[in-house]
């Protein structure tokens, strides 16, 4: 055999014995080891850590806290903990917290309105939903020893906040006004109040003889009241 040949087969040789590498060991360029996920799981919760098992997208980590036994799911390519899950609650933990008790705390996290408060029995949490004009937030609240677990915030694009200082135009509000009444406008004035102020609107039909002051939400674009002239 040649020696070309042979160099040739050993390169194809090579190549395949790193493709099924690839192919059996994965393409990740950086995957989170074990004590990464670990350190990431203690940093973010605390306590200490038991024992760590991989599974098949990461690890599980089994870490002990003062009011019980946990276990957080890591994926191995991001190092995101996918959930969190009470395994067994300490003999000594202290009373479960209310649901109005994690609103409260979760209100110290990020200031704003509660959207939604709900309770999970398997992993022993609230989930409390806070809203404000800039951002979205979702705060676990263990129910047990009362802690924050987690905040994970999203921010509220611009279309989705709500339509802050911004006020119809004339027109709008007498495209609104005339579907109550169609006619010709006789008078319109705008009053400021806190909530965005609304138009007063005058409309007389002559046609049908009718005449209406329809008042409008200048923020919401909303019909708020119609006045009939007799």
């Amino acid at each position: 055999m040649s020696k070309k040949l042979m160099m040739a087969g050993a390169t194809i040789l090579l190549g395949l014995l790193v493709f099924g590498f690839v192919l059996i060991f994965g393409s990740d360029d950086n995957p989170v080891t074990e004590t990464e996920a670990s350190a990431a799981v203690i940093e973010l919760y605390g306590g200490e850590v038991e024992r760590t098992e991989r599974a098949k997208d990461g690890y599980t980590i089994i870490f002990n806290r003062d009011n019980g036994k946990y276990s957080a799911q890591v994926d191995r390519s991001t190092g995101r903990i996918e959930s969190l899950a009470l395994l067994e609650k300490a003999a000594d933990a202290n009373p479960v917290i209310t649901e109005s008790e994690a609103s409260e705390l979760a209100l110290k996290e990020v200031d704003g309105e509660i959207m939604q408060s709900s309770f999970s029995k398997t992993q022993n949490q609230y989930e409390v939903v806070v809203k404000n004009k800039q951002e979205k937030a979702i705060i676990l609240v263990d129910a047990i020893g009362g802690t924050v677990i987690d905040i994970q915030k999203e921010p509220i694009q611009q279309n989705e906040a709500e339509p802050a200082n911004r006020v119809i135009t004339e027109a709008e509000a007498i495209a609104i006004a005339k579907k109550t009444l169609d006619g010709e406008v006789q008078e319109l004035e705008f009053t400021e109040t806190e909530d965005g102020g609304f138009y007063l609107i005058e409309i007389e039909n002559d046609r049908t003889d009718q005449e209406a002051t329809i008042r409008v939400h200048a923020v919401r674009g909303e019909t708020l009241t119609v006045e009939w002239e007799d």
